[in-house]
């Protein structure tokens, strides 16, 4: 109840303000969003390929989130992202189908690897998710994904939003991949996708 009433003040106070709020653009890569993932990159973890345009991780996309992956082991990944209020559904609460589609992301990228060339390309047969707690916009978020069976073309896979500062567990995950067939990956053309590992920079 608190929680609550906690977000119906906050409800109240964003429709009486006398304008909106400053609010960060779409696509705008947060400082402290690009500071985390350099700093685990500099500690040795290695970054997984991008694309151009996908919603997610589409580098070239203008409305898109722009998030870069980190592989921390062979089968788990980690990224940061800080959502700004364009993407909220409440005021001040990312919307559960941005949410939605980030863990789609990260899941997805778990048993994918690093390699542009040889990384394991999915498909999602189904995506399960358990909001917890309201999720802040325009707060440093950690995602992480995680792969709990490897059946080779069938792989089921967990994931989970945290926040970055306290460890607190927003949103939850369960999903079941496939691999692409291979005379699907064997028509994507990776220039026209974009798809290699970009500099941090970018």
């Amino acid at each position: 109840e608190r929680e609550l009433d906690d977000w119906l003040a906050r409800a109240a106070a964003y429709e009486t303000a006398a304008g909106p709020p400053a609010v960060a653009g779409p696509g705008v890569v947060d400082g402290l969003a690009r500071q985390a993932l350099a700093q685990e990159h500099q500690a040795g973890l290695g970054l997984q390929p991008n694309s151009t345009h996908c919603f997610v991780c589409g580098l070239h996309n203008p409305y898109g989130l722009k998030m870069r992956f980190l592989q921390v082991e062979p089968q788990r990944v980690r990224a940061y992202a800080v959502v700004p209020e364009v993407y909220q559904g409440y005021p001040g609460v990312v919307h559960g189908g941005v949410l939605a589609a980030m863990l789609d992301e990260v899941t997805g990228r778990a048993a994918s690897g690093t390699d542009p060339e040889t990384a394991r390309l999915f498909y999602t047969l189904r995506l399960t998710l358990r909001y917890r707690h309201a999720t802040p916009t325009q707060r440093l978020l950690r995602l992480e994904g995680w792969v709990t069976k490897d059946k080779g073309r069938v792989v089921s896979a967990q994931g989970a939003v945290y926040d970055a500062a306290t460890g607190q567990r927003y949103v939850e995950a369960e999903a079941l991949l496939m691999a692409l067939p291979d005379d699907v990956r064997s028509q994507l053309d990776p220039d026209a996708l974009g798809w290699k590992i970009y500099p941090l920079d970018l």
